[in-house]
């Protein structure tokens, strides 16, 4: 889908010059910009970088997929199930907050210190993990502390369920600071752009936790999928650590002591993991409300959303990896005024995200109308009730409706990322989660669990529209 957007705001491409036609002159200006953008990108590294990491995060992420598919068919919906992916969606809460910040942030400030000294970087990335990991330890003790009262009072869990999910929390635990360990060795690895590893990296994590459920559901049942994924994550860290040992980029620890630029990194960090702190509420705010509709709904929900993360995550492990490290490394370019490296990011944002924007519309349209058979084939078998089927498909569908509007705001946070404007990533935090809970609260009435779904598209969408009016701002 190739979208005729407005021109560039500060110039006066969009004006028609005397005696010819402005519609014509407009259609041929935009047309020639984007033929010219696709055309630079068949030859750039960015497009090499974006394909080679994307096939492998394909093959990576793939496998991790898949495991929902094996619970599906190894233990079908009961409470137990709900227990665990309630559970899972707490870990992933506390995790999200500092795991996608951890290695997205630090990619900027990698390439600004490399430029500069690249020897610091290695005491860098030490200083930061230690600080990160024991700040998420504090925060981790104390959500176990008040996670059980405070379940008991806004979930409609039975106790039976409730005592489950708090000892599952205890055993997946670990992938706490595991998360956060690879996402950081993940982050340095991108800046370096050797995206290889940390792209397929996840398929380790997940071919050990496949592995590991199928060794022991028969001896302590859905507990096995919890030391699974902590199995997985742990083999997962050790890859990477010793990739980047072999690359002379392992963190190092000295002293713990940060010196000015780590504080910028956690003070920058800070605001982007206030939003996200926000943000990743929304999951659990979204299965709260799910089990009000009754037993096995949470399951359904959480079945339905993970069929959405499969596009959204291989485009974020994909393309939008590598476009943060080259945007970064182009920015923090030494030698170039800021005003023209202010001037190519605005450009290259805006025509990157017609693109994208238009293929996740495309996308979304095509896996609507297979909705239907892409459902059945990956739920339709095992223990799971094929008269759930139809459930899924349609709560996906209402899903996929935001796909375009969301992967078109991405490539803005991106570029926020690049500028550090992290304030501005907090502020769209808050108004994504305020959003979600009122629409969840006027939707999950008449639609049930499609309205949880839809209320995600539309937050999504409003989001991209903040993240947009402030990067034109930002540029102006």
């Amino acid at each position: 889908m190739i979208h005729r957007g407005p021109p560039d705001p500060g110039t006066d491409r969009g004006k028609s010059p005397p005696g010819r036609p402005p519609a014509r002159m407009n259609m041929g200006t935009t047309l020639a910009q984007l033929l010219g953008t696709i055309g630079s990108l068949r030859s750039s590294r960015l497009l090499r970088d974006t394909v080679s990491t994307t096939g492998l995060s394909v093959l990576g992420k793939g496998i991790g997929f898949a495991i929902p598919f094996f619970v599906a068919a190894w233990f079908g919906i009961d409470f137990r199930t709900d227990a665990f992916f309630f559970t899972y969606g707490l870990v992933l809460l506390l995790a999200g907050i500092f795991f996608p910040v951890v290695e997205a942030v630090i990619v900027p400030f990698i390439t600004e210190i490399k430029s500069q000294s690249e020897s610091e970087v290695r005491r860098f990335v030490g200083t930061a993990l230690v600080l990160s990991i024991a700040g998420l330890a504090v925060l981790g003790a104390v959500f176990l502390l008040v996670s059980r009262p405070v379940l008991s009072v806004v979930t409609k869990f039975p106790q039976e369920s409730l005592d489950l999910i708090f000892h599952l929390f205890l055993e997946t635990s670990p992938l706490l600071l595991l998360l956060v360990s690879t996402s950081l060795l993940s982050g340095v690895l991108n800046a370096y752009r050797l995206f290889a590893l940390p792209a397929v990296s996840p398929g380790i994590r997940a071919s050990v936790a496949i592995l590991t459920i199928f060794a022991l559901k028969g001896e302590i049942g859905v507990h096995s999928i919890a030391v699974g994924y902590v199995f997985g994550e742990l083999a997962r860290f050790t890859a990477l650590f010793i990739y980047a040992a072999k690359k002379g980029i392992a963190p190092t620890v000295t002293s713990v002591r940060a010196d000015g630029r780590v504080y910028e990194f956690l003070r920058t960090a800070s605001y982007q993991v206030t939003g996200m702190a926000i943000i990743v509420f929304n999951p659990v705010v979204d299965k709260t409300m799910a089990s009000w509709l009754g037993l096995g709904s949470v399951s359904l929900l959480e079945y339905s959303y993970r069929l959405y993360e499969i596009p959204l995550t291989f485009i974020a492990r994909g393309f939008f990896v590598v476009l943060l490290s080259h945007w970064s490394a182009s920015f923090y370019e030494e030698g170039r005024p800021r005003p023209s490296r202010i001037s190519d990011l605005k450009r290259s944002v805006f025509r990157t995200a017609w693109i994208v924007g238009g293929g996740g519309v495309v996308a979304s349209v095509i896996l609507i109308l297979l909705r239907e058979p892409l459902v059945s084939l990956v739920y339709g078998r095992g223990e799971f009730d094929v008269e759930h089927l139809s459930i899924v498909y349609t709560v996906w569908t209402f899903y996929l409706i935001g796909l375009g509007p969301t992967v078109f705001g991405w490539v803005f946070a991106r570029a926020h990322l690049v500028l550090k404007n992290t304030k501005l990533l907090m502020f769209s935090g808050i108004v994504n989660a305020v959003l979600n809970v009122a629409l969840n609260l006027a939707l999950i009435g008449p639609l049930g669990l499609n309205g949880l779904a839809l209320s995600t598209a539309i937050t999504h969408t409003v989001v991209t529209v903040v993240l947009v009016v402030f990067f034109l701002r930002k540029t102006s």
